[in-house]
């Protein structure tokens, strides 16, 4: 019975996990979209061209591909790149189905198992009356 209870505050803690996570990756992400680098800040070596936390990995990948490109061989990594980021921040969306599926297995072992033991509680009872 312990065992399962605390499987099931794992799970539940990992849904909680998950969907924090997806809400955090999805705003930040939306919220940087459309950004675009302009190629004389970007060409400046000295400083910080731009600041920290204003850019996402994929909306940063995404801004990069769209200045001009001598290498079309790098313009392909650098594609591949950005779709990997966006298929990451998608693959949370089955992870917490896989997430939610888990937790309602275990719940649904734990509502059993605990019925099983008040079955055997109360007929132990009545018998020894």
């Amino acid at each position: 019975m312990r065992s399962l209870t605390a499987l099931a505050v794992l799970q539940f803690i990992a849904i909680w996990f998950t969907t924090s996570a997806l809400i955090f990756v999805f705003v930040v992400t939306y919220r940087t979209t459309g950004r675009r680098i302009r190629e004389p800040v970007a060409s400046n070596n000295i400083g910080v061209n731009y600041p920290e936390f204003t850019w996402t990995p994929e909306t940063w990948m995404k801004a990069v591909l769209a200045l001009p490109w001598v290498d079309g061989s790098k313009r392909k990594e650098v594609d591949s790149k950005a779709t990997e980021m966006a298929a990451w921040r998608w693959m949370l969306v089955p992870m917490l189905v896989v997430d939610c599926v888990a937790f309602g297995v275990t719940l649904g072992a734990w509502l059993k198992q605990r019925r099983s033991v008040t079955a055997r509680i109360s007929s132990a009872h009545s018998d020894e009356k």
